[in-house]
Formats: C-alpha cells, sequence, structure tokens
C-alpha cells in the first residue's frame, strides 16, 4: 500500500517540523511539559484570546455594545449556566470554568437565572419561570443552540433548524419588548431567519464551544471590553436545505434539483454566508498598494522555484484600514477575506467565488489607519479539472475584500492553459480486481455486504468517480474495489 521511500518523505517532513519548533532543543521546551505546565496564566489567556476573536456578531440594531454595568438581568436558557459543554469534543478537562452566568453574576447586578428549556424537548414546564423573570428584568440575555446531545463524532445530525422548542421561547421573550440578546452556541450552524427577521430580539452572538473560558469572553464582548471582529467559517443553510438531498452526493458544484455545497458552489440564498460578521466599529477601506493588471501564464510557472510550483509567490495587495467614526466609538480588531472570482477563466462552470487570502488587524484605536497586507501564491490562480489536475488558466479575474465586495481589483492571465501539478492516478495502473461494485451496511454481517457489481469501465483514470456515482444512483452507500493478484 506503500513504498519506503514515501516513508521516508513523510517521516523527513515529520522531524523537520519537530526541528523547526525546537523539539531536540536544550532545554527540551516541547518534551519537557509536566503538570505544573497545566493551568498556568499564560495557558488561560489563551483560552480567553481564542473565545474573544471566535464570536461572531451576526445581528446587532444598535443595543450592543451593552454598558460596563448593567442590573436587573434576565439569564436564560440551556448554555447559560453551562460548564462542560463549553468545551465541545477532544479536550483534556481545564482546571477552572467560567459560565456565562457566573461571569455575569461577577459584573453585573442582580442577576436571575432560568433555565426555561432544553436544548432538545418540547416540554414548555419552563417556559413560565423563564418569561416572569424575563418581564421584569431590563435585560434579557438567552443563551441555547445545540451542542454534544445534538452534534458530535458518531452522532449525526438529523436537522439544521434550531432544535426543540427554543425558538418558541426567544419569540416569546421578544414579545416582551426588552433589551434583547441572544447567544447561539454549538459548533454547527442552525436556521437564524427565524431571529434575524424578529425585530424584538435586538443582537445575536455566535460564540461555537467558546471552551473554558467562555462565559467571561461572552461577557466582554456584550459589553465591549473586547469589540468583535470575527468571521462566520462556515454557510448558514436555510433548514430546508437538506430536504431531497442525499447524503451520499459529494458534488460540490450545483445540478439540476441540487444547490450544490459550500460558499463557493451553492446556488441558493443562504441565511448568513461564508465569512459574514458584524463590529461595533466602522471601517474605511483603500488600496495602499495593488499588483500589475496583467500577467503571463508562462512567465509565473516557468519562474517558480522548487518542486511545488503553486507555493510560489504571485503578488502582494495591501489594505489601509481606518477606524471611521461610529456609534460606538471604541478601538477594534479587523478581519480582511480576500476572495478571487471570475466568468471566463477556465472551462464552465464556475465558482462563485474562493477565499485567497485572509488578515487580522488588532486594536484599531478609532480615527487610526493600520495596514492589511495580503500575500499571495499561485494557488490562488489554480483550479483542478475532473481528475483532480491543478491548472492555471488565462481569463479575467477579480480579488474582491470582504464579502460586500468594499475594495475590488481586476487583472488578466494571457498564455495557454498551464498544468501546474498532477494527480496521481493509482486506479489506473491496477493490474486486477477480484469484486468490484457497491455495498451496503448490513447488521447481519460483520462489515459490509456485497450487492451488485460497478460500472465496467475499471481501467478509466476517473475510475473511483464513476463508482461512486453509480453506487449512489442506485441507492447504495458505499462503493469499493476489493483487489485480486
Amino acid at each position: 500500500m506503500t513504498t519506503e521511500s514515501t516513508l521516508d518523505q513523510s517521516l523527513t517532513r515529520l522531524y523537520s517540523a519537530l526541528i523547526q519548533v525546537g523539539y531536540f532543543n536544550p532545554p527540551a521546551e516541547y518534551s519537557g511539559y509536566n503538570w505544573s505546565d497545566v493551568g498556568t496564566p499564560t495557558a488561560i489567556g489563551l483560552a480567553y484570546k481564542a473565545a474573544l476573536e471566535g464570536a461572531v456578531l451576526l445581528k446587532n440594531d444598535g443595543l450592543l455594545p451593552l454598558p460596563k454595568a448593567i442590573s436587573n438581568v434576565a439569564i436564560i436558557g440551556p448554555w447559560a449556566n453551562a460548564e462542560g459543554r463549553l468545551l465541545g469534543n477532544y479536550f483534556g478537562r481545564p482546571t477552572q470554568f467560567v459560565s456565562p452566568l457566573s461571569a455575569f453574576q461577577s459584573a453585573w447586578s442582580n442577576v436571575v437565572y432560568e433555565e426555561g428549556t432544553e436544548i432538545n424537548t418540547t416540554s414548555t414546564s419552563g417556559f413560565s419561570a423563564a418569561l416572569a423573570a424575563a418581564s421584569t428584568a431590563d435585560y434579557v440575555i438567552y443563551l441555547g443552540g445545540i451542542d454534544e446531545t445534538i452534534e458530535a463524532e458518531g452522532l449525526d445530525r438529523v436537522s439544521i433548524a434550531w432544535p426543540g422548542n427554543q425558538l418558541d421561547l426567544i419569540g416569546q421573550i421578544a414579545a416582551l419588548d426588552k433589551k434583547f440578546v441572544v447567544v447561539q452556541c454549538g459548533g454547527g450552524q442552525v436556521d437564524d431567519t427565524a431571529i434575524l427577521n424578529n425585530t424584538g430580539v435586538n443582537a445575536l452572538l455566535w460564540v461555537g464551544y467558546p471552551g473554558q473560558e467562555g462565559g467571561r469572553a461572552i461577557r466582554d464582548i456584550l459589553d465591549a471590553t473586547f469589540s468583535v471582529a470575527g468571521r462566520l467559517p462556515v454557510t448558514q443553510y436555510p433548514a430546508d436545505y437538506i430536504n431531497g438531498l442525499s447524503m451520499y452526493n459529494m458534488n460540490l458544484r450545483p445540478s439540476a434539483g441540487y444547490p450544490g455545497r459550500t460558499y463557493k458552489w451553492y446556488s441558493g440564498i443562504s441565511v448568513i454566508p461564508f465569512g459574514y460578521g458584524l463590529h461595533y466599529a466602522s471601517f474605511s477601506l483603500s488600496w495602499e498598494s495593488t499588483p500589475a493588471t496583467s500577467y503571463s501564464i508562462a512567465s509565473l510557472v516557468n519562474g517558480a522555484a522548487g518542486p511545488y510550483k503553486e507555493l510560489a509567490p504571485f503578488a502582494t495587495l495591501v489594505a489601509n484600514v481606518q477606524n471611521a467614526a461610529s456609534p460606538a466609538n471604541i478601538a477594534s480588531d479587523y478581519v480582511g477575506l480576500l476572495f478571487i472570482s471570475t466568468t471566463n477563466g477556465g472551462p464552465a462552470p464556475y465558482p462563485n467565488k474562493a477565499l485567497v487570502s485572509y488578515g487580522r488587524l488588532h486594536n484599531i484605536p478609532v480615527d487610526s489607519t493600520q495596514s492589511l497586507t495580503f500575500n499571495l501564491n499561485l494557488t490562488a490562480l489554480t483550479r483542478p479539472d475532473s481528475l483532480g489536475n491543478i491548472y492555471i488558466y488565462p481569463g479575467d479575474y477579480t480579488l474582491a475584500l470582504d464579502i460586500d465586495n468594499a475594495l475590488t481589483f481586476n487583472f488578466t492571465l494571457t498564455g495557454t492553459a498551464t498544468l501546474v501539478e498532477a494527480f496521481d492516478q493509482n486506479l489506473s495502473s491496477v493490474s486486477a480486481a477480484s469484486y468490484v461494485g457497491c455495498y451496503t451496511d448490513d447488521t447481519n454481517v460483520s462489515g459490509v455486504h456485497r450487492t451488485l457489481g460497478g460500472p465496467s469501465n475499471t481501467t478509466s483514470a476517473n475510475y473511483p468517480q464513476l463508482c461512486v456515482d453509480f453506487c449512489v444512483g442506485k441507492g447504495y452507500a458505499l462503493a469499493g474495489v476489493e483487489y485480486g493478484t
């Protein structure tokens, strides 16, 4: 299944990386950890920073940021008093947890807590107490969403809507006409249409699984101790997106009756697009420097040194980012996303756009300007064909800053389509196969069960995809090969 030269290459890369980070240097910083290195102020600070910088503000009608010292606050929802569920999965137990409730209680006065409802239930037994607490409060903060009872390793989600009756409770709280913030937790997205459209909900903040310092981070974002700047790392689809789609259809591109997947190819209207994120500050953007407007593909590729031509430098763009006057009037981070798109570069269909660079500026003072640099390599220009071969195609291209195309830059690539990296077509050299076809899970036997043969053209360089398409078309879960000798 492999070769000694492949193992040599992998081991060389592994140990080169270890050497670069000083793993073998005396003192053995990275190989000498013990329990005294757990829960240090530095580690706690890093957990706090990650929670702060990862949060994304999805809605704000001007209520946020809250005053530093508020009182008479109702804290509601199944995530409000969370500790262990802050971590998501893949974690060790930290030396401390800071739940949202404890963070709020430490900074605000007259804080009342009611769970209201659970993550995924139809029981309304807690609604009355939650609504009573909210009705007498000046501020209401609801913390809910999803957790590992909905999404986990070995537990596939069956819906991308808010689970249980959480939206019902949120809607009833919103009808009270209070200063109302919803904090959405959990790794995967849920359809926020009802919250975005409800004028009784003033703000919506997504925090994912914010970790051990999550409660402190949420509080400090709400009152602008830290000015939120995160961007949504996925597309938020409407809840009915999953209807009629086969989970076995991994094609990204849309087709008849199929809207496609990811921000690159999705042909529908997303609830919230990939890369979206509000700030408390307002920014004025301008180009400080841009590259040339035309390039020869042959010159770019032939001038690339080393075995991995796609990693060769291509161009640098620099944007000026000014923290302009805004109602919040506070210093703020800024995250910039740079996308590329084309309508004639290579064969159709064309992706909507592709993220090619990003960067973050920290704590830009009001009325001050900082420069954000985007360094692009040739990978930014590449597209794969149906076999996985990587090409650079001639055509007209646009680079756009942020999802709203706040700044754009156009350039042209001239010449002919050029192969940058060929994909290894392993199956083209298979000499024999004892069984090629479709399989399905079967609880009555160990492993998988053969069902029927696959397409006969086993020598096609694109055979893996042909096999998958054939089996999915027949309604089977798996496609595979048993090799003969």
